[in-house]
């Protein structure tokens, strides 16, 4: 077993270079909260590929809004390195509840690829074929307060169904053609 000597030595190179270990502590002290406004710290995981940029955007606690375009309050860009994942601090213009949306374009072309790019929300709420609930991805700020935001990026596979072949399939008499003729 010589992972945790790795693990060790990838921890004891990071405290001598002075860079922080991945998910330290100091990374959430490091978003500040000014004038008493509350502060999302946002990490974004789970990247299928290193490649392109991660949007993240906040929004307010209003459904027919949200994921409008530009309907956001705060937007983000940054690229996608393979040495780090993306941390950032997102400033929130008072206490109250706000959803996060990440979408990562892998291409970095700015086109939506809902089959090959990632997206994820804050709460991490399952990605389905329609527009989620404001509700179920809202987090709750409070005043002066760094609330630490963990989003894990999913990916769609497609929307292919398989169905399998029965020896001797049993149809219901509801789904038998019953016009005249095709009766077998």
């Amino acid at each position: 077993m010589r992972r945790p000597h790795i693990f060790l030595c990838l921890l004891i190179a990071c405290l001598v270079t002075g860079m922080n270990a991945p998910g330290h502590a100091e990374d959430i002290a490091a978003c500040t909260s000014k004038g008493g406004k509350p502060v999302a710290s946002v990490e974004v995981r789970g990247f299928k590929q290193l490649t392109g940029f991660v949007r993240i955007q906040l929004y307010e606690n209003d459904q027919k809004r949200f994921l409008k375009k530009k309907a956001y309050i705060y937007r983000v860009v940054l690229p996608v390195t393979a040495h780090d994942y993306p941390r950032v601090c997102i400033p929130t213009p008072k206490a109250g509840k706000y959803a996060i949306f990440v979408w990562h374009n892998v291409k970095g072309d700015k086109k939506r690829r809902y089959t090959k790019d990632g997206f994820g929300f804050s709460n991490d709420i399952k990605l389905g074929i329609r527009k989620p609930s404001i509700n179920k991805a809202l987090v709750k700020f409070a005043e002066g307060k760094v609330v630490p935001v963990l989003i894990t990026l999913q990916y769609k596979k497609g929307l292919f169904l398989t169905m399998k072949r029965l020896k001797n399939p049993q149809i219901p008499t509801r789904f038998k053609n019953t016009a005249k003729g095709n009766d077998k």
